[in-house]
């Protein structure tokens, strides 16, 4: 599964899921509306298969997002993950 915390979160956001392989994932992060609004890496293998990504709720430009409730897409060969993040 993915989990998403603090959620509601005003700073910044911890997306934690595991994953079996190392292939590369991707991981996105949607508004309501499907429009593209980060995309992440993941370099931030912990112990085992757990993976934790930060999003500081930022966009691509670099600025802070609004506040309202965005889509995390975590994509790997095997699986789609989807969670929904409220940033207040």
């Amino acid at each position: 599964g993915l989990t998403v915390y603090p959620n509601p979160t005003s700073e910044r956001a911890y997306l934690s899921f595991s994953k079996i392989n190392k292939l590369p994932i991707e991981i996105a992060i949607f508004d309501v509306n499907g429009k593209l609004v980060a995309e992440l890496s993941d370099n931030n293998a912990t112990n085992n298969n757990l993976h934790n990504v930060e999003w500081n709720l930022r966009n691509k430009s670099g600025q802070k997002v609004p506040t309202g409730i965005y889509i995390c897409k975590v994509v790997d060969d095997k699986e789609v993950k989807i969670a929904k993040i409220i940033v207040k």
